[in-house]
């Protein structure tokens, strides 16, 4: 099929006001609550956070200098700027907002007796004007408290404590006050408490950890500092071992990637340089950890996801017998390899350096040499202790940094993958995982599936699993029984272990998918055992033994879509993350139509959201991410926009478009890179993009009625005749800033045109970034794409009739 370069999206107008909601109304008074009852409590509990503080100062005097932290209970939901305001007045800064607005949010308190604060809760409590209007604020405060030390303990120490007779490495982390005082306070922590040693930090805008080694006692001790936010132990990695394949070398064609192909960083276990299908495309290698000097891969994981970002599909290849790198690859080497009693080998990272110091170590150190012209990260790790909404209820600290790291340089796309579990630990047996399957992956009522940390990055791409045609291994004397094994998810299917999401603020993760094997199970005398007839090929690190293993995982879907950006990057080198994120969202399906009863849902939208949040957009094809084609037509716009501002966008169609037999696909893709805030629970985003869709009336018409989204149902003030409803709804879609939105025609021929163009209004709505910066502007990359499965000529006719001058030829490879 000819291939054609993609189209400007025709802009109507810009630097449009967007209308202001009204706002709400005041604090309501809880219902049976007496002002002056409630007053003198939380008055006294003032007092006692107080006095707890003063000899917590006198147990550290002349050795620390502890700070006022506690946590006050919001009732309900509130406009967040206006009760920062409130707070402030009484000398109480805001660490850290409960995710919805409602719930525990965290203060720092600069005035240490809290005198103002108590004042204005005896003025609340008294009738007349100082209780009934001036400080109704504190109608949506609960109670005040100090916060309890069980709540700092990371679930990963309540499940295996610290042991009572040897030194431990533990992760602290510490609210996030300011860059003085937190280097006071950490300066002088280890001088403050026995037997505690700092062996590495990392300050962040949006954190401050601490890796440190201490006993049982300096533990104690630790979490009763009020600067405390918690404490976990270090990141496990999390993946599969080995088996054997065997291929010969020499029956391989292997070519290497051009001079001018752009690069993927891999960030693991590092790679081994002298495998024949890598060592003709590695850049460079690096080791960020201190445990093993070399810089090889002696754990095997890191080998086998540089393959994958390589060359995509091994097995592919393997049958082709010829192996053609498109990209470099860099390695950057974070973990090391430990030996077990029986011989097994298994990754650790670092003990005495954070990982996220060594990550953001290695991001410097590669992206830093713009020779290397690395445009996309893979991150194929993750910390199975740190699971969202069981363990983790605010952005962890890794996927913080990412997210900070990713607007730095914003050439570069980050890919992480969703992370696994094995849900033969969540069952009995085999018949257990077959009955409930796939519904474990979706029921948030059980957290086990939730993704970890860092796949909820919400500027990375996450990338999830989908399941391989099942098949049988054959590793029996006899040959397989076959009839003696079950594979747990049909094809194309989430595969079984896969995680899922939704994201931080509820946001679409993960946002595509990729083959990263299936489960084939047996069970015999009560054990079950795993057929590698699951698993897929992958490279092996035990080179020149083996040339191929075979391994599954998320940890290997995620580098074939690293690869897929990194084939979009060899075209356009000079453009951004946002631009090869969109084109990518765009290029992506669903491999198997929507059924609702294998997502076991009432309906379609039922099974569609349950779609969304387990294989989000589907799997991507990088050919159509590159070009249009002649029935298949991408318009798209790369530019900023202010804060408070909307664009409209206008596209004409063809009268044949309607009249041309074949289905109709409209799918719009919104890319954006906002400020990120980890104290922020209620909006991790500084700022959101969101846009809607409306046919037949004019731009103009548009501009009139373009008003602010509804907080709650994202409906607008227009006729609902002229709106267009895509799925997801922007509801749904506006949570994260990786939008796609997609409208589906399956009628085979309209003798009237239903409507003649299509206009999309694009709003970029405050959240706090505006009191940080009031100019600020926004990056974004939007596309609509038009596809007709029986139309020609649609490219040549949508491109005259919207006058659209012939450009330059887009540099395709």
């Amino acid at each position: 099929m000819e291939k054609f370069e993609h189209l400007p999206l025709p802009e109507f107008k810009a630097d449009l006001e967007r209308k202001k909601s009204s706002g709400g109304g005041g604090y309501t008074l809880p219902e049976g609550r007496s002002k002056r009852d409630y007053s003198r409590t939380q008055i006294r509990k003032a007092q006692a956070i107080s006095h707890n503080f003063s000899k917590l100062k006198e147990q550290y005097k002349g050795r620390l200098d502890p700070h006022l932290i506690f946590e006050i209970n919001v009732n309900d939901k509130i406009d967040t700027a206006s009760f920062e305001k409130e707070l402030l007045k009484m000398g109480l800064d805001v660490l850290s907002v409960a995710e919805d607005k409602k719930g525990y949010w965290v203060v720092f308190a600069s005035d240490e007796q809290l005198e103002e604060f108590r004042a204005r809760l005896d003025s609340h409590g008294k009738d007349g004007e100082g209780g009934a209007t001036k400080y109704d604020f504190f109608n949506v405060i609960s109670e005040i408290e100090d916060i309890p030390v069980e709540k700092k303990i990371a679930r990963s120490i309540i499940d295996a404590p610290l042991p009572e007779d040897e030194d431990t490495y533990i992760d602290v982390e510490l609210w996030r006050m300011s860059d003085d005082q937190l280097e006071v306070f950490i300066s002088k922590l280890p001088g403050a408490i026995d037997n505690l040693q700092v062996t590495d930090k990392l300050v962040r805008n949006s954190f401050a950890l601490l890796r440190v080694r201490l006993d049982s006692a300096a533990y104690k001790q630790l979490i009763e500092l009020k600067e405390v936010a918690r404490v976990s132990r270090p990141p496990l990695p999390s993946f599969n071992p080995f088996e054997i394949f065997s291929q010969d070398v020499e029956d391989l064609e292997i070519l290497s990637p051009s001079e001018s192909a752009t690069g993927i960083l891999i960030v693991d276990s590092g790679v081994v340089s002298g495998h024949p299908l890598i060592k003709n495309a590695l850049g460079d290698e690096a080791n960020f950890q201190s445990r093993e000097t070399e810089v090889v891969d002696k754990v095997g994981h890191g080998t086998a996801v540089a393959g994958c970002a390589l060359y995509g599909d091994v097995e592919y290849c393997i049958k082709k017998k010829q192996f053609h790198a498109y990209n470099w690859i860099f390695s950057a080497k974070v973990m090391y390899a430990v030996q077990d009693f029986s011989g097994g080998v298994y990754a650790e990272y670092d003990p005495e350096k954070l990982l996220e110091h060594q990550f953001q170590d290695a991001i410097d150190h590669f992206l830093g040499n713009k020779d290397n012209r690395i445009r996309v990260v893979n991150v194929s790790l993750g910390n199975n202790l740190e699971v969202w909404h069981k363990s983790e209820f605010r952005q962890p600290p890794l996927a913080s940094l990412i997210d900070e790291i990713a607007r730095d340089y914003d050439d570069v796309v980050f890919v992480i993958s969703s992370g696994n579990v094995n849900p033969v630990n969540s069952f009995d047996d085999i018949a257990g995982v077959v009955e409930h399957y796939p519904e474990y992956l979706f029921d948030k009522k059980s957290p086990d599936f939730n993704l970890i940390n860092p796949a909820t990055s919400a500027l990375s791409l996450t990338v999830g699993s989908i399941a391989n045609r099942p098949r049988i291994a054959d590793t029996s004397f006899f040959g397989s029984q076959r009839e003696l094994f079950t594979a747990i998810a049909p094809e194309h299917q989430p595969a079984p272990f896969t995680r899922t999401g939704p994201g931080i603020n509820g946001m679409i993760k993960p946002e595509l998918v990729e083959y990263g094997g299936n489960l084939v199970l047996s069970q015999e005398f009560g054990r079950i055992k795993t057929n590698s007839g699951g698993k897929i090929p992958v490279l092996s690190s035990q080179y020149p033994d083996k040339l191929f293993s075979f391994d599954l995982g998320s940890s290997y879907s995620a580098p074939k879509v690293a690869r897929s950006c990194a084939l979009v990057s060899n075209s356009y080198p000079e453009k951004s993350a946002n631009f090869i994120k969109n084109l990518i969202l765009q290029s992506a399906n669903y491999p198997e139509p929507i059924n609702k009863d294998f997502w076991r849902a009432k309906n379609k939208q039922k099974a569609e959201k349950k779609r969304f949040m387990t294989i989000g957009y589907g799997v991507p094809d990088h050919a159509k991410a590159i070009s249009s084609f002649n029935n298949r037509v991408l318009f798209f716009e790369e530019s900023s926009i202010q804060v408070d501002q909307a664009k409209v966008f206008k596209v004409d169609l063809p009268r044949s478009f309607f009249e041309t037999k074949g289905d109709r696909i409209f799918s719009i893709v919104l890319t954006y890179n906002p400020p990120v805030r980890r104290s922020r629970g209620d909006y991790y985003l500084g700022n959101t993009l969101e846009f809607k869709i409306f046919h037949t009336v004019s731009p103009d018409g548009v501009i009139s009625k373009i008003s602010v989204l509804d907080e709650e149902d994202g409906e607008s003030s227009m006729e609902d005749k002229f709106h267009l409803d895509f799925e997801p709804k922007v509801t749904l879609r506006s949570k994260g800033c990786h939008q796609k939105a997609v409208k589906i025609f399956t009628h085979a021929h309209w003798t009237n045109n239903p409507f003649t163009s299509l206009c999309i209004a694009l709003v970029n709505r405050n959240r706090w970034v505006k009191a940080i910066d009031e100019s600020f502007l926004q990056d974004y990359c939007i596309s609509l794409c038009v596809y007709h499965s029986g139309h020609t000529s649609l490219y040549s006719e949508i491109k005259n009739l919207n006058q659209i001058p012939l450009r330059e030829r887009a540099r395709v490879r």
